[in-house]
């Protein structure tokens, strides 16, 4: 189920920041890129809490020999790796891409909003 929302995720994510720059300013849209962060981190722990990540591997026997033992470790590791970079790294991402297309708005209004009147000074 968790495979399913992840591109909803992403989106929510991106878009907030931007919705609340749009409507309440950029101090506000800062503070909630920085509670998205947080966001991720919790929804990254209870994800590994619940153990709700997919484990690939459920149908092999339990290893029993020690270099079986090696060999499954650095397998594990790398799902484990593969796992913080999609439910982690990849959302966390998100949401300071989000921030920073707000402060990039802000920066263009600021400046378009600063630059002198062209059709006046023509007439």
């Amino acid at each position: 189920m968790a495979d399913t929302l992840f591109i909803p995720y992403l989106l929510v994510l991106l878009m907030v920041p931007l919705l609340l720059r749009w409507r309440w300013g950029l101090v506000a849209s800062l503070i909630v890129t920085v509670a998205e962060l947080g966001l991720v981190a919790l929804v990254f722990h209870l994800l590994d809490v619940y153990r709700m990540h997919p484990d690939p591997f459920v149908g092999e026997p339990r290893p029993q020999a020690p270099m079986e033992h090696m060999r499954r470790a650095g397998r594990e590791q790398a799902v484990g790796f593969v796992q913080l970079a999609v439910w982690g790294m990849i959302p966390a991402l998100a949401a300071l891409i989000g921030g920073g297309l707000a402060v990039l708005w802000s920066v263009v209004v600021v400046l378009w909003r600063s630059m002198p009147d062209w059709r006046m000074k023509v007439r």
